[in-house]
């Protein structure tokens, strides 16, 4: 997600990982499932990322389905001022949950034509720390 015409020192609040982290501020990574991660789009003001996340429910056969919407928005010298929308849109079956995605992603009203990376990261710290670091971020 980093843009080439930047060369930020330090951390930048417009990174992946970075967004990651505000997810993990309001759903524990032990309670998160699945992450569907959306390629970056130019919009007007910059840039617009979406992630779904699955998360565990009390019903092991049912995930809780929510959206994180980021608005980042630059600074001639790259620095990132980020907005973040993040709603809980259902609790669903398991094999639901990828219908109830592309419904949310309807509401949204997102142009997505770029198929998202999916993480599966099953509630495992290790597993969404190599995440990060894969991403380019550093682990919690």
């Amino acid at each position: 997600m980093n843009n080439p015409k930047w060369a930020n020192i330090g951390e930048d609040a417009g990174s992946t990982s970075a967004l990651l982290y505000n997810i993990a501020e309001r759903v524990p990574i032990a309670e998160i499932d699945t992450l569907w991660i959306f390629p970056t789009r130019k919009i007007a003001i910059g840039e617009s990322v979406v992630v779904v996340v699955a998360a565990f429910d009390a019903d092991e056969h049912r995930r809780r389905v929510f959206t994180a919407h980021f608005t980042i928005a630059r600074t001639k010298k790259g620095d990132a001022t980020v907005t973040m929308g993040f709603d809980e849109h259902a609790s669903a079956p398991v094999s639901a949950v990828p219908r109830i995605m592309q419904g949310v992603l309807r509401r949204l009203g997102e142009d997505i034509e770029a198929s998202p990376r999916e993480e599966a990261l099953g509630g495992d710290v290790a597993t969404w720390d190599a995440l990060i670091v894969d991403l380019g971020g550093r682990p919690a």
